[in-house]
């Protein structure tokens, strides 16, 4: 009788862990796809889907959402010499540079600035 209890304590144990295990595995798959589309950069939410007018500081810079195969942009430049913007996602990267304003389309995404103070320019960003 002591040998069946056992039995039977040693399959539940090992379908327990089964389960845990299992869990373990789908929850890692859904963390590895979550990584791959980064969250919207906090204060930059309405930039999140390149269609937003803001002012930006120079060294700044948000995540996308992926279209026009774009996933980060950031402002690497604004000073009286010029603006200049690098873009990146997978696979690509490009940069705008312009003086006194940037005015450029990556991807068919279009990049203009106006309004430039100091270290800090208005961005518009659309499709």
């Amino acid at each position: 009788m002591k040998s069946t209890r056992r039995v039977s304590r040693v399959l539940t144990v090992a379908t327990t862990g089964a389960v845990l295990a299992f869990g373990m595995t789908a929850n890692a798959a859904g963390t590895a796809s979550a990584a791959e589309a980064k969250a919207p950069t906090p204060g930059f939410r309405a930039c999140y889907d390149l269609n937003c007018n803001k002012r930006i500081e120079e060294g700044r810079s948000f995540n996308a959402n992926g279209d026009h195969g774009i996933t980060k942009v950031r402002i690497t430049r604004v000073n009286k010499n010029g603006i200049t913007v690098r873009v990146s996602g997978p696979n690509m990267s490009g940069e705008c540079v312009g003086s006194p304003h940037v005015s450029c389309e990556i991807n068919g995404l279009d990049i203009t600035s106006s309004q430039r103070r100091g270290d800090t320019a208005v961005f518009s960003f659309w499709p």
